[in-house]
């Protein structure tokens, strides 16, 4: 067996932090653990929401929701907001992300993630001038909070005032088991959002949205989320989403080596199993850039339980990737 290390330079790595990792233990989020970064990309599942519950609030609870049924996956990748064609109309934004010709802003520090309004396909700015605050930090079991956001929007000549009050508490904590396996340590979030758009002084439409957010501490985006939303006291739209299997670290299907990587997260010293049965198979750890930071070699080995100490490396996501002459298999770390 061969082994070859190599080390290099690390550019300013925007790294993807972890929270508290005991089973018993409450989760924190954190700017560090919780905030988009430009360059992430998300597989989302929409799922049929109408008939699911939301489950109960609390301290080490378990919320079961192994049964929804993925209805269609959309990417979302987040951009700089500064490279979209509205960035002038959010100065205070710094993230941004498109779908359907919508593009959504959002302004991020360590206090706090907070929408700073969106533009739709025809080009319609609604850009907030007091931002509405989405999530708070540090954020743990019973932090609660509300917050006011306004706008003014040109809606065809008309110009209307928008304003509301968005009222969040991290109302549980515990274990999430979705389609593909089970997440532990998360937070839940309730998000109750009120606002109405006026001219003139005059109410012409109220919204009402209540969400549920479930969070894992260094998964940048909600893990699963249940929303409903009533425009006018009108019948509600509920619909859901949970993020890929991929992008929260769980081995839910072994591939064709049988590739087993624990802890994880951990610290940077992990063990590695696998069943290459090749006459040469290289393993690599890739960082974000596409940089080999790790490499060995095995020739002619059947089985490979090996520890890997990659621990003066910077905390962030890598990848862990297995190559033959005919197949390939790739699984994420999270090193914090």
């Amino acid at each position: 067996m061969k082994k070859n290390y190599t080390k290099i330079t690390l550019l300013t790595l925007l790294s993807f932090m972890f929270g508290i990792s005991s089973l018993i233990a409450q989760t924190t989020l954190t700017a560090a653990t919780t905030n988009p970064i430009v360059g992430e990309s998300f597989d989302i599942h929409s799922y049929d929401a109408s008939a699911v519950s939301v489950g109960s609030a609390g301290a080490n609870v378990t919320w079961d929701f192994s049964t929804v049924t993925s209805t269609g996956v959309n990417t979302i990748s987040w951009i700089s907001s500064s490279s979209t064609p509205y960035s002038a109309s959010y100065s205070n934004a710094n993230l941004s992300f498109t779908g359907a010709g919508y593009y959504y802003y959002y302004a991020t520090s360590s206090t706090d993630y907070s929408s700073c309004g969106g533009t739709n396909p025809s080009g319609q700015v609604i850009s907030y001038s007091d931002l509405e605050k989405q999530l708070v930090y540090p954020m743990t079991f019973n932090t609660t909070y509300v917050d006011a956001f306004a706008a003014t929007y040109d809606a065809g000549g008309m110009y209307l005032d928008r304003a509301g009050t968005m009222t969040g508490v991290a109302d549980g904590y515990g274990t999430l088991i979705l389609p593909y396996g089970t997440i532990t340590d998360v937070l839940r979030v309730k998000l109750v959002e009120d606002y109405d758009d006026s001219y003139a002084g005059s109410p012409m439409m109220t919204y009402d949205t209540e969400a549920y957010l479930w969070y894992k501490a260094g998964v940048h985006q909600a893990v699963f989320s249940h929303t409903t939303f009533i425009v006018n006291g009108g019948a509600p739209t509920i619909y859901g989403m949970y993020i890929d299997a991929s992008e929260v670290g769980i081995d839910n299907v072994e591939g064709s080596f049988g590739l087993h990587i624990y802890p994880n997260p951990n610290s940077g010293s992990f063990y590695v199993e696998l069943t290459p049965n090749h006459k040469k198979t290289i393993l690599e750890v890739i960082d974000i850039y596409g940089k080999i930071v790790y490499q060995t070699e095995y020739t002619n080995i059947a089985t490979v339980k090996e520890k890997i100490d990659l621990s003066t490396l910077s905390k962030g996501v890598y990848i862990v990737q297995v190559t033959t002459e005919d197949s390939r298999e790739t699984k994420r770390i999270s090193i914090q």
